[in-house]
């Protein structure tokens, strides 16, 4: 059961791999321009007129060297590395041996808060769930819970009636309700 399982999930694996990096005149690319060697990619090499078949308009998040004819944007936004393919991140794939430091701010001024975005809506998502109780503690000096609207001088509601029941949940609360 495991083999067949593994086979499964490893043959799906490459189906979409494939599928994400291969092209035709009729099967464009997602992401990037289509060459006449069927595969998607970005820049002079993917996109120039001697290899494009389609999208060839297709520019790069950030420029690795190719210039703004090939780049939507000099440089990564919030300083995070831009990779030899044109993308952004901050993994050792777009960075190579860089070290990317996250902002931190010092003192007891706004500047030093950690806002956390927290949507009521988060639990009903089809995946990638999160109740209250997965916030980070330590993580955020405030959260900002949305989406909820005063009802009362002592009583706030959810904009969602399936949600309502989050707002008596306090995980890490110092402060009860």
């Amino acid at each position: 059961m495991k083999i067949l399982s593994l086979a499964a999930v490893s043959f799906l694996s490459g189906v979409l791999v494939s599928a994400q990096f291969t092209c035709s005149p009729t099967q464009p690319c997602e992401i990037g321009c289509c060459t006449k060697f069927g595969s998607c990619g970005l820049g002079p090499d993917s996109c120039g007129p001697a290899n494009c078949i389609s999208n060839c308009d297709r520019k790069s998040d950030c420029d690795p060297g190719w210039g703004p004819k090939w780049s939507a944007k000099e440089t990564c936004p919030l300083n995070v590395c831009c990779s030899k393919f044109g993308f952004c991140g901050t993994t050792s794939e777009f960075c190579g041996n860089k070290k990317v430091t996250a902002p931190s701010c010092s003192g007891s001024s706004s500047s030093a808060r950690t806002i956390g975005y927290y949507e009521s809506w988060a639990i009903g998502r089809p995946c990638d769930k999160m109740y209250p109780e997965g916030i980070p503690i330590g993580s955020y000096t405030h959260l900002n819970f949305a989406f909820a609207f005063i009802a009362s001088a002592t009583s706030v509601m959810s904009a969602q009636i399936l949600t309502y029941f989050l707002y008596r949940i306090q995980p890490h609360s110092r402060y009860p309700l």
